[in-house]
């Protein structure tokens, strides 16, 4: 059973605070590049348009469905949003830039868990640090380009596999595959 926020030791809060400062760089560099929306945007922007409306994977009505896009799951993502009723070149930077500071947030875990330290150290931050730093990863979070989600799918799949290697060096796999 969980404790409560305040009855935490401050090194479980720590785990949980610190990876706030890569998320706090990569929020500057998302508003200092608001304002840029990537070409490729557009492209992808008209493809999940045409996919809303049930034109298919293709570039506007009555097209043959083609594949000028970089992300099925981007457009499919966005095309979701269309159909809700969002604007979806405002979607897709709000949610890149969402996507981004998720994985920028998840990322200190994996150098933890994959030393086996229970606590968080400042050094666990230099991943996220470096891709916060990083002027791509502000610029494609804030341009609306799929790149974010990528990240996060990577991230996510880090930590999964690190969690599975900590499984089965106990001798209790997640997978069930030991």
């Amino acid at each position: 059973m969980a404790l409560p926020t305040s009855q935490r030791p401050p090194v479980e809060r720590r785990g949980r605070v610190l990876p706030l400062g890569p998320v706090a760089l990569l929020a500057a560099r998302v508003v200092l590049h608001w304002d840029f929306t990537s070409a490729d945007l557009a492209t992808v922007e008209c493809y999940a348009r045409t996919l809303a409306s049930g034109g298919g994977l293709a570039l506007q009505h009555d097209a043959i469905v083609s594949s000028g896009f970089g992300s099925l799951l981007w457009v499919a993502l966005l095309a979701g949003a269309a159909l809700v009723g969002l604007p979806i070149m405002t979607t897709a930077k709000l949610v890149g830039a969402l996507f981004a500071a998720a994985a920028l947030y998840l990322l200190p875990a994996v150098p933890r868990r994959l030393n086996g330290r229970g606590r968080a150290r400042l050094v666990d931050l230099l991943p996220a640090l470096i891709l916060a730093l990083h002027p791509a990863v502000g610029l494609h979070a804030a341009g609306g380009l799929e790149t974010s989600l990528t990240l996060l799918l990577l991230v996510v799949a880090l930590r999964i596999y690190v969690r599975e290697e900590r499984a089965f060096e106990a001798g209790q796999p997640l997978s069930g595959l030991g």
